[in-house]
């Protein structure tokens, strides 16, 4: 993105703060009445895409619980994309509604869920690392929620009836099998890459932290003075950290608010998540991802932080 280093916050801040700031997320009309921008042009990658390669990869190895690898990675990637939509939303309407904490956590949400879906449609890695990526996220996934359901039986058994205990066995009892599956194809993707590729990197063996993920994917902007700090907050909300919370009273210790710069901070680190993500995913499609509305909106919100007066961002 454009954006030039600031120090300070723009010197006509009484005229922004008369703008409708709360509608911003709302007027967004690219996402707001064409949901198809967050849709492939075509559910078949091109001849030679990343995408098509990965698929033909994937073709090597045995499917894991009736899904071919392309298949399941694809899933990882999707869900996330769908749950960054719906996060939007939200963000949207807390927004409208004035609801401070959650403009926080709905920002950081976005940026999280939308970081990992570049990390498995990211178009500049090869196939296997492409799938690896898809069964290390699902199986970081299967072991939590097997983790969880041991620790509810042994920790309350003396107060669940049986039929709540047979169901927990029979989703402990797939959730093994598919994580066994996952782990299974994890290893044939890394033996059949070393005769020709070589093992593959450490780095490459496990899901990156939400924070690693997120200041690779947003790099340019969060080194800005603006978004130096701006993920440790929204993270700090989000978890209930006590400072986090009280930092965003007014100094009188009446209600929480958010002044208009500091929102246009998140919501553009929120906007640059979602293009990256979707620019991410049409390259690994062989598509050209074209989204003029979106881009128009996260030029101009650019241009108000660097403090470029009069700017409309309708």
């Amino acid at each position: 993105m454009r954006m030039t280093p600031v120090k300070t916050k723009p010197i006509s801040r009484h005229m922004l703060l008369k703008l409708r700031m709360w509608e911003i997320g709302l007027r967004m009309k690219e996402l707001r009445r064409n949901p198809d921008v967050w849709l492939l042009e075509s559910p078949k990658p091109t001849v030679g895409s990343p995408w098509e390669q990965t698929q033909i990869f994937g073709r090597n190895f045995e499917r894991v619980n009736s899904l071919s690898l392309a298949q399941l990675a694809k899933l990882e990637g999707e869900l996330r994309l769908e749950a960054a939509q719906d996060y939007f939303a939200g963000l949207r309407s807390t927004a409208r509604t004035r609801s401070v904490y959650s403009v926080y956590v709905m920002s950081r949400s976005t940026i999280e869920a939308c970081a990992f879906a570049a990390w498995v449609f990211d178009p500049k890695v090869q196939p296997g690392e492409r799938i690896l990526r898809g069964l290390l996220l699902r199986e970081q996934s299967l072991e939590k929620m097997l983790r969880s359901l041991r620790a509810i039986k042994q920790d309350h058994s003396d107060e669940l009836d049986s039929e709540y205990v047979a169901e927990m066995d029979r989703v402990r009892s797939e959730g093994n099998i598919q994580l066994l599956g996952v782990k299974r194809a994890v290893r044939g993707i890394h033996a059949g890459l070393e005769p020709t590729s070589g093992p593959l990197p450490e780095r490459s063996q496990k899901v990156p932290s939400s924070t690693k993920r997120i200041r690779e994917m947003l790099f340019d902007e969060m080194e800005m003075p603006q978004g130096l700090d701006a993920y440790p907050r929204m993270s700090g909300v989000a978890h209930s950290e006590a400072l986090a919370i009280t930092s965003t009273w007014n100094s009188d210790g009446g209600k929480p608010s958010i002044d208009y710069y500091d929102f246009l901070v998140y919501l553009h680190l929120a906007l640059c998540a979602i293009d990256h993500s979707l620019t991410c995913r049409a390259a690994c499609w062989g598509e050209t991802y074209k989204s003029s509305g979106l881009h128009k909106v996260i030029d101009r919100v650019e241009r108000i932080l660097d403090g470029e007066p009069n700017v409309k961002m309708i």
